[in-house]
Protein backbone atom coordinates (compact mmCIF):
# COMPACT_ATOMS: atom_id res chain seq x y z
CA UNK A 1 0.00 0.00 0.00
CA UNK A 2 1.36 3.41 -1.03
CA UNK A 3 1.72 5.86 1.84
CA UNK A 4 -0.30 9.10 1.50
CA UNK A 5 1.29 12.50 0.96
CA UNK A 6 1.40 13.98 4.45
CA UNK A 7 0.63 17.71 4.52
CA UNK A 8 0.67 20.11 7.46
CA UNK A 9 -1.42 23.30 7.32
CA UNK A 10 -0.10 25.81 9.88
CA UNK A 11 -3.01 28.30 9.87
CA UNK A 12 -5.53 28.96 12.63
CA UNK A 13 -8.36 27.22 10.81
CA UNK A 14 -8.75 24.78 7.94
CA UNK A 15 -11.46 25.63 5.42
CA UNK A 16 -14.42 23.26 5.36
CA UNK A 17 -14.24 22.76 1.60
CA UNK A 18 -10.74 21.31 1.93
CA UNK A 19 -11.65 18.97 4.78
CA UNK A 20 -14.62 17.61 2.83
CA UNK A 21 -12.76 17.11 -0.46
CA UNK A 22 -9.31 15.65 0.21
CA UNK A 23 -8.30 13.45 -2.76
CA UNK A 24 -7.15 9.87 -2.30
CA UNK A 25 -3.45 9.68 -1.61
CA UNK A 26 -3.33 12.85 0.51
CA UNK A 27 -3.63 13.37 4.25
CA UNK A 28 -3.87 16.80 5.92
CA UNK A 29 -3.11 17.71 9.52
CA UNK A 30 -3.89 21.14 10.91
CA UNK A 31 -1.83 22.75 13.69
CA UNK A 32 -2.22 26.46 14.51
CA UNK A 33 1.00 28.32 15.33
CA UNK A 34 -0.63 31.66 16.15
CA UNK A 35 -3.69 32.91 17.98
CA UNK A 36 -5.39 36.18 17.03
CA UNK A 37 -7.47 38.08 19.59
CA UNK A 38 -9.66 41.02 18.46
CA UNK A 39 -8.96 44.06 20.59
CA UNK A 40 -11.42 45.22 23.24
CA UNK A 41 -9.38 48.33 23.95
CA UNK A 42 -11.86 51.25 24.08
CA UNK A 43 -9.24 53.63 22.72
CA UNK A 44 -8.95 51.63 19.48
CA UNK A 45 -12.70 51.02 19.21
CA UNK A 46 -13.46 54.71 19.69
CA UNK A 47 -10.80 55.66 17.13
CA UNK A 48 -12.51 53.43 14.55
CA UNK A 49 -15.95 54.78 15.42
CA UNK A 50 -14.70 58.34 15.05
CA UNK A 51 -13.41 57.85 11.53
CA UNK A 52 -16.57 55.96 10.52
CA UNK A 53 -18.21 59.38 10.17
CA UNK A 54 -15.39 60.79 8.06
CA UNK A 55 -14.18 60.45 4.51
CA UNK A 56 -11.12 58.26 4.99
CA UNK A 57 -8.73 55.79 3.39
CA UNK A 58 -8.54 52.52 5.34
CA UNK A 59 -5.89 49.86 4.83
CA UNK A 60 -7.06 46.40 5.93
CA UNK A 61 -4.57 43.62 5.26
CA UNK A 62 -6.17 40.70 7.11
CA UNK A 63 -9.57 39.07 7.45
CA UNK A 64 -9.25 39.35 11.26
CA UNK A 65 -9.08 43.16 11.04
CA UNK A 66 -11.96 43.13 8.55
CA UNK A 67 -14.14 41.06 10.89
CA UNK A 68 -13.28 43.35 13.83
CA UNK A 69 -14.28 46.39 11.77
CA UNK A 70 -17.50 44.77 10.63
CA UNK A 71 -18.50 44.01 14.20
CA UNK A 72 -18.14 47.63 15.29
CA UNK A 73 -19.37 49.71 12.34
CA UNK A 74 -23.03 49.05 11.54
CA UNK A 75 -23.58 51.63 8.79
CA UNK A 76 -21.90 52.05 5.41
CA UNK A 77 -19.12 54.63 5.93
CA UNK A 78 -17.61 57.01 3.39
CA UNK A 79 -14.38 55.06 3.11
CA UNK A 80 -12.00 54.03 0.39
CA UNK A 81 -10.69 50.64 1.46
CA UNK A 82 -7.38 49.14 0.38
CA UNK A 83 -7.17 45.45 1.25
CA UNK A 84 -5.52 42.15 0.47
CA UNK A 85 -7.03 39.70 -2.00
CA UNK A 86 -8.65 36.54 -0.71
CA UNK A 87 -10.48 36.14 2.58
CA UNK A 88 -10.19 39.82 3.52
CA UNK A 89 -12.18 40.76 0.42
CA UNK A 90 -14.71 38.00 1.15
CA UNK A 91 -15.33 39.30 4.69
CA UNK A 92 -15.88 42.84 3.44
CA UNK A 93 -18.27 41.65 0.75
CA UNK A 94 -20.30 39.77 3.35
CA UNK A 95 -20.84 43.16 5.00
CA UNK A 96 -22.08 44.52 1.63
CA UNK A 97 -19.07 46.83 1.49
CA UNK A 98 -18.14 45.87 -2.07
CA UNK A 99 -18.33 49.46 -3.32
CA UNK A 100 -15.93 50.65 -0.61
CA UNK A 101 -13.11 48.41 -1.88
CA UNK A 102 -11.10 50.70 -4.15
CA UNK A 103 -7.74 48.92 -4.14
CA UNK A 104 -6.82 45.28 -3.68
CA UNK A 105 -3.69 43.25 -4.29
CA UNK A 106 -1.99 39.96 -3.47
CA UNK A 107 0.92 41.59 -1.63
CA UNK A 108 1.49 44.65 0.51
CA UNK A 109 3.92 46.44 -1.82
CA UNK A 110 1.55 46.32 -4.80
CA UNK A 111 -1.27 47.53 -2.55
CA UNK A 112 0.88 50.43 -1.33
CA UNK A 113 1.74 51.38 -4.91
CA UNK A 114 -1.97 51.49 -5.79
CA UNK A 115 -2.61 53.81 -2.85
CA UNK A 116 0.24 56.13 -3.89
CA UNK A 117 -1.03 56.26 -7.48
CA UNK A 118 -4.56 57.23 -6.46
CA UNK A 119 -4.39 59.09 -3.15
CA UNK A 120 -3.30 62.62 -2.30
CA UNK A 121 -0.56 62.99 0.31
CA UNK A 122 -2.86 65.38 2.18
CA UNK A 123 -5.32 62.51 2.72
CA UNK A 124 -4.63 60.75 6.04
CA UNK A 125 -4.49 56.98 5.87
CA UNK A 126 -5.65 54.63 8.62
CA UNK A 127 -3.92 51.26 8.89
CA UNK A 128 -5.75 48.46 10.74
CA UNK A 129 -3.35 45.76 11.83
CA UNK A 130 -2.01 43.80 14.78
CA UNK A 131 0.75 44.15 17.34
CA UNK A 132 2.93 41.96 15.08
CA UNK A 133 2.04 43.58 11.80
CA UNK A 134 4.62 43.71 8.99
CA UNK A 135 6.49 46.97 8.42
CA UNK A 136 6.54 46.90 4.60
CA UNK A 137 3.34 48.80 3.74
CA UNK A 138 3.34 51.56 6.40
CA UNK A 139 7.09 52.09 5.88
CA UNK A 140 6.67 52.44 2.11
CA UNK A 141 3.80 54.94 2.46
CA UNK A 142 5.64 57.05 5.05
CA UNK A 143 8.70 57.12 2.78
CA UNK A 144 6.44 58.52 0.05
CA UNK A 145 5.29 61.33 2.35
CA UNK A 146 1.96 59.97 3.61
CA UNK A 147 0.68 60.30 7.16
CA UNK A 148 -0.30 56.89 8.58
CA UNK A 149 -2.53 56.51 11.64
CA UNK A 150 -2.35 52.98 13.02
CA UNK A 151 -5.22 51.31 14.86
CA UNK A 152 -4.53 47.95 16.51
CA UNK A 153 -7.50 45.77 15.55
CA UNK A 154 -6.18 42.57 17.10
CA UNK A 155 -3.28 40.98 18.89
CA UNK A 156 -1.29 38.07 17.52
CA UNK A 157 0.30 35.58 19.90
CA UNK A 158 2.61 32.68 19.07
CA UNK A 159 1.50 29.17 20.06
CA UNK A 160 4.00 26.54 21.18
CA UNK A 161 3.19 23.59 18.95
CA UNK A 162 5.06 20.25 19.02
CA UNK A 163 5.22 18.29 15.77
CA UNK A 164 4.88 14.55 16.21
CA UNK A 165 5.65 13.24 12.73
CA UNK A 166 7.46 13.85 9.46
CA UNK A 167 5.58 15.73 6.71
CA UNK A 168 6.08 15.73 2.96
CA UNK A 169 4.80 19.29 2.70
CA UNK A 170 4.16 22.21 5.06
CA UNK A 171 1.74 24.96 4.07
CA UNK A 172 2.01 28.43 5.60
CA UNK A 173 -0.93 30.83 5.76
CA UNK A 174 0.49 34.01 7.28
CA UNK A 175 3.80 35.78 7.93
CA UNK A 176 3.25 35.57 11.70
CA UNK A 177 2.61 31.84 11.37
CA UNK A 178 5.92 31.55 9.52
CA UNK A 179 7.80 33.34 12.32
CA UNK A 180 6.15 31.31 15.05
CA UNK A 181 6.90 28.02 13.28
CA UNK A 182 10.58 28.79 12.67
CA UNK A 183 11.18 29.94 16.23
CA UNK A 184 10.34 26.35 17.21
CA UNK A 185 11.23 24.10 14.28
CA UNK A 186 13.46 23.67 11.27
CA UNK A 187 12.71 22.02 7.93
CA UNK A 188 15.04 19.70 6.03
CA UNK A 189 15.39 19.55 2.26
CA UNK A 190 13.10 16.54 1.90
CA UNK A 191 10.09 18.65 2.93
CA UNK A 192 8.41 20.96 0.40
CA UNK A 193 7.32 24.45 1.50
CA UNK A 194 4.14 26.15 0.26
CA UNK A 195 2.82 29.65 0.92
CA UNK A 196 -0.62 31.25 0.55
CA UNK A 197 0.22 34.25 -1.62
CA UNK A 198 3.30 36.40 -2.09
CA UNK A 199 3.38 38.20 1.27
CA UNK A 200 3.63 34.92 3.19
CA UNK A 201 5.96 33.59 0.50
CA UNK A 202 8.32 36.53 0.99
CA UNK A 203 8.38 35.94 4.74
CA UNK A 204 9.45 32.34 4.08
CA UNK A 205 12.18 33.43 1.67
CA UNK A 206 13.59 35.79 4.31
CA UNK A 207 13.91 32.90 6.78
CA UNK A 208 14.69 29.85 4.65
CA UNK A 209 16.97 29.23 1.68
CA UNK A 210 14.71 26.43 0.43
CA UNK A 211 12.43 26.72 -2.58
CA UNK A 212 9.05 28.27 -1.71
CA UNK A 213 6.06 27.35 -3.88
CA UNK A 214 3.41 30.09 -3.83
CA UNK A 215 -0.29 29.71 -4.60
CA UNK A 216 -1.58 32.04 -7.36
CA UNK A 217 -4.56 33.17 -5.23
CA UNK A 218 -4.75 34.07 -1.54
CA UNK A 219 -7.15 31.38 -0.35
CA UNK A 220 -6.79 27.90 1.09
CA UNK A 221 -8.41 26.11 -1.83
CA UNK A 222 -5.92 27.62 -4.27
CA UNK A 223 -3.12 26.72 -1.88
CA UNK A 224 -4.19 23.09 -1.66
CA UNK A 225 -4.64 22.93 -5.46
CA UNK A 226 -1.06 24.21 -5.80
CA UNK A 227 0.15 21.41 -3.51
CA UNK A 228 -1.95 18.81 -5.33
CA UNK A 229 -0.69 19.89 -8.78
CA UNK A 230 2.90 19.88 -7.54
CA UNK A 231 2.68 16.24 -6.48
CA UNK A 232 0.88 15.25 -9.68
CA UNK A 233 3.81 16.60 -11.69
CA UNK A 234 6.47 14.74 -9.71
Amino acid sequence: MISPIEILFTGQTLDKEIVEDIPNGFHIDHLPFIETIPTRDLKNIEALQKISNQKAVLVITSSIAAEWTNGIIQHIPDWSIACMEGKTVEVLKQKKWDDLIKYKAENSLTLAEQIVSNTSKEQPIYYLGSNLRLEHLPYFLREQGYTIHEIEAYQTKYIIQPIQKKYNAIAFLSPSGVKSFFTQHSIDETTSIFAIGHTTGQSLKEISNMEVIISPLVNQKALFNTIYNYYQLI
